[in-house]
């Protein structure tokens, strides 16, 4: 029988008579033989974490008794030792596990371990002064990731030499293996979350012991065999190659050379420069690839027989060809009432025709049966970005959070049944109200993972969604379901909860969506990427939260494993900041090439831009926020200041919508025909001759080159922007 990779633990609570004395005991046993371990057992008060944990040692039958009486919430994490070293560091032996509890007086509380025996990787990881990364600064950063691609929790334990401070390991179950991800300094480059995967074939636990590993070097052969791997990929795809990346590639392997002739800080220094080149090879790979895929993705065709009024070709005639709107969805969210004067309006000048609107239930329902149908008009905006030309979402008609939901909603969520009635009625109200301006429904948002949950199962959210799909369906057959997750792509978010068993990586939270016959439309994917997100603190409903950074490669590979699913894809929110500040490293924020200004925020935007562009699938790109507001979720990520001026990121937007709508004149030839492509969208057709004008539409689709037929009668002088184009063969 297989042996789950966690802890076992039972529990007993028994009262203790005249005692305000609470006791835990149990014992620590090996899960392959259960024979004792020698552990030492940490137990540590979660709402203070600046006090040492209360630290006691095993006796010979592995058995540990603790009293206290301090009540809360407590983590217990049993620390294994062995009498077996690998270059002088102490091996554990086993695998630690820990185990949480709600202490109150009066209570004893057994909990037994049994520890899995692993392969243990120690980390000499070299900061660029020379000096080693301590375990302390390693701890909760970093996460490992299965074979299936989940994240799992065995990231990281100190292990001490002599004369050392304790360093990072990790440990990997017997018969398993693993890649690292941390996030790591790379001088030149950025603060960004690498993999360690030894050259692509992971970290396995053939028997116990340890290795240990140069972490500097080990992430620069990582590196570079992601680089050579896209490389002879994407050359076999026939896409062309730029000079300058096979230059760069041949560098990473000189570097890597020089550094495994090196040892210690010397051999770090040297295999930190082949990442960094590595990286920057990557993603001008990356780039090269995402602009010749637009090229084949995003444009269409045209030809146009031009007729004069007996119905003969109209031969040396001028056609102008100006492209009046899009077809991909260039979003931004927030709502009237958070933005600047003219904040929507310098959007719709940017080219922006997506909105995101906020549909939370506190927004919208806040006191129960008393929907606000006035402040969603005009406080949220429904109806008055309707009117400006928006096309309209309305965004998380149930988040599980706490934050977002009145009290009567989180009541509601201890009897299923009466909050799926109530689920019922307070989305079809909405859509059945907003029918006609919404277009796109966002039925459940972060529901992936155990924040957004509100304590309910994994069965309770899935029927909860079916029902408010169902309420869609029902109100506005017509429209679009999107399901909505966090960036959280292996489930690392796990490492909050040391008893989750609900969080899904985002691939399986897919899969269980699909297994369970959920009927949503719409894959949306959350890919922030760098910052500080201080809007849980600010609204007392958390602490600070660092949002680590990817290089722009890991960002494609993701949006191409969403694009395999077969369904559309939407990035709804997307933003890094327009400024840094040291202290947010502490929290886990990354920074890309240099730490975050309005420059890098707006370069970062025409990178992401570009490879989000050129996927197929994806049909809408949203920054979260217009502006600098308070209910910006990144800190300084909008496109303006909080008092309205546009930033450099507003303009590189303008620039890269601007650079993919096409205009353009020809002539016809004798047969009256013009052919031209062009980005997909409503075109406006001016056509001359002979000192007349005429004016139509046509629509340019994605992939498809159209014959389309003009009859011209008397000249027109103007057809307003957005009129739907005529039928295939035809145009107006």
């Amino acid at each position: 029988m297989a042996i789950k990779p966690y802890f076992i633990m039972t529990l007993a609570l028994f009262a203790l008579e005249g005692c305000d004395v609470t006791m835990i005991q149990g014992r620590v046993t090996s899960a392959t033989d259960g024979a004792p371990l020698q552990a030492k057992m940490l137990l540590f008060q979660e709402s203070d974490t600046s006090r040492p944990p209360l630290s006691v040692t095993t006796d010979g039958d592995g058995r540990y008794l603790i009293h206290l009486e301090s009540t809360g919430q407590f983590t217990l994490v049993a620390m294994p030792s062995s009498d077996e070293n690998v270059a002088g560091y102490r091996l554990h032996g086993h695998t630690p596990q820990h185990a949480r509890f709600t202490l109150v007086p009066d209570q004893t509380i057994i909990s037994d371990f049994r520890l899995l025996p692993s392969h243990e990787y120690i980390l000499e990881a070299y900061r660029p002064d020379g000096a080693l990364v301590g375990h302390r600064d390693w701890f909760l950063k970093g996460f490992a990731v299965d074979e299936n691609r989940n994240a799992t929790f065995e990231f990281a334990s100190p292990i001490t030499k002599d004369g050392q401070d304790a360093l990072p390991c990790v440990h990997v179950p017997l018969g398993e293996r693993r890649t690292f991800y941390h996030p790591w300094t790379v001088p030149g480059f950025g603060n960004v979350v690498l993999p360690i995967d030894n050259a692509g074939r992971g970290y396995r636990a053939e028997n116990a012991g340890g290795t240990v590993l140069n972490f500097n070097l080990e992430l620069a052969r990582t590196q570079i065999h992601r680089l050579k791997t896209n490389l002879q990929e994407y050359e076999g795809n026939g896409y062309s190659i730029p000079n300058a990346v096979r230059t760069q590639a041949a560098r990473t392997e000189k570097g890597l050379g020089r550094a495994e002739a090196s040892s210690g800080a010397e051999m770090a220094s040297l295999a930190d420069d082949a990442t960094r080149i590595a990286l920057y090879a990557l993603e001008s790979l990356e780039l090269a690839r995402a602009k010749q895929d637009i090229e084949k993705h995003r444009k269409g065709g045209a030809v146009l027989t031009i007729l004069d009024e007996r119905g003969k070709p109209l031969a040396d005639a001028t056609v102008e060809f100006r492209q009046v709107s899009h077809d991909f969805l260039f979003g931004i969210a927030g709502s009237v009432h958070l933005a600047p004067p003219r904040g929507y309006v310098l959007m719709r000048e940017a080219g922006v025709n997506f909105a995101t609107l906020m549909f939370y239930w506190d927004w919208t329902e806040r006191e129960q049966d008393t929907i606000v149908w006035d402040w969603i008009d005009h406080g949220v905006g429904v109806l008055d970005l309707h009117e400006m030309g928006f096309e309209l979402k309305a965004h998380a008609l149930q988040s599980l959070w706490p934050w977002g939901n009145p009290e009567y909603v989180k009541d509601l969520a201890r009897d299923l049944p009466a909050l799926d009635a109530k689920t019922d009625e307070h989305i079809s109200a909405l859509v059945a109200r907003y029918r006609e301006q919404i277009d796109t429904w966002n039925v459940i948002n972060e529901a992936h993972f155990r924040g957004g949950a509100l304590d309910l199962d994994r069965d309770e959210i899935t029927t909860l969604t079916k029902t408010g799909v169902a309420a869609i369906r029902s109100h506005d057959p017509e429209s679009r379901i999107i399901v909505e997750c966090m960036f959280d792509w292996f489930g690392e978010s796990r490492r909050q909860w040391p008893d989750d068993d609900f969080t899904l990586s985002i691939l399986d939270y897919w899969k269980q969506l699909d297994e369970a016959e959920v009927d949503y439309d719409i894959i949306g994917q959350q890919l922030y990427n760098g910052g500080l997100i201080r809007f849980f603190a600010d609204y007392k409903e958390g602490q600070l939260i660092g949002v680590p950074t990817w290089d722009l490669e890991h960002l494609s590979s993701v949006l191409d494993q969403l694009c395999e699913l077969g369904k559309p894809v939407h990035v709804t929110e997307q933003s890094v900041p327009s400024t840094w500040d040291d202290d947010w490293i502490q929290y886990g924020a990354g920074w890309w090439h240099r730490p975050w200004d309005e420059d890098m925020q707006a370069e970062f935007l025409r990178a992401f831009y570009t490879v989000a562009f050129s996927k197929p699938n994806v049909e809408a790109v949203s920054w979260w926020n217009i502006s600098d507001t308070r209910l910006n979720l990144i800190h300084t990520g909008g496109l303006m200041t909080a008092e309205g001026r546009p930033k450099k990121a507003y303009y590189a937007l303008k620039d890269v919508i601007q650079e993919w709508t096409t205009s353009g004149e020809d002539r016809t030839d004798g047969r009256g025909q013009v052919a031209f492509e062009g980005f997909a969208g409503d075109y406006e057709l001016t056509i001359a001759h002979d000192g007349k004008t005429w004016k139509r539409t046509a629509h340019i689709s994605e992939q498809k080159r159209r014959q389309l037929t003009i009859r011209l009668g008397e000249p027109r002088t103007g057809i307003p922007h957005g009129h739907e184009p005529g039928p295939e063969g035809a145009a107006r």
